[in-house]
């Protein structure tokens, strides 16, 4: 399975992060956790481009619910700084339709990382992003949807909630 991005870019959110919000502090046990990634990828049997333009959409407008994953990761300071600087959000191509990946009974867990935007362990430099979408179009119309979120300031289920919220504002 080979997967080729084609586009790359930083998504920000459609209003401005209320000065108020712009520290956002995170717990001494985020702290001394190890730097990596919360990971989840939804998969989609078929999608059409309407839905897929309206992903990066339904991103923009809700950002500003879950802000600081439009900052960066202030390490010296121990907080997120919501400076809506954006959310990666990348498009790539799979080659192989989306039933012959599901199928694999071999499958290494390897290939599945291609389908992610971003490096499971995170570097936490001042640049990264702490979210990061991509979505991966099969050659069958099927979609997967790789996300990637700092485990700083998100837990699994924080992932969860916030990708429902997403898909049902495409939705809607």
């Amino acid at each position: 399975m080979k997967v080729n991005v084609v586009s790359r870019k930083l998504v920000k959110p459609w209003k401005e992060t209320p000065p108020q919000l712009r520290c956002y502090k995170i717990s001494l046990m985020d702290e001394i956790n190890p730097s990596m990634h919360v990971i989840r990828i939804l998969y989609y049997s078929s999608s059409s481009d309407h839905h897929v333009c309206t992903l990066e959409d339904s991103l923009t407008q809700i950002l500003p619910l879950f802000y600081p994953l439009a900052g960066r990761y202030d390490r010296e300071n121990h907080q997120v700084d919501c400076n809506d600087g954006g959310a990666e959000y990348s498009t790539a191509l799979v080659d192989c339709q989306l039933h012959q990946l599901i199928a694999q009974t071999k499958l290494r867990p390897e290939h599945l990382n291609h389908l992610l935007p971003l490096e499971i362990g995170a570097s936490d430099e001042p640049t990264d992003p702490l979210l990061a979408l991509q979505i991966n179009r099969f050659q069958c119309g099927g979609l997967a949807i790789g996300a990637c979120a700092s485990h700083r300031i998100f837990d699994s289920a924080s992932l969860g909630i916030f990708m429902c919220v997403q898909c049902r504002n495409v939705i809607n």
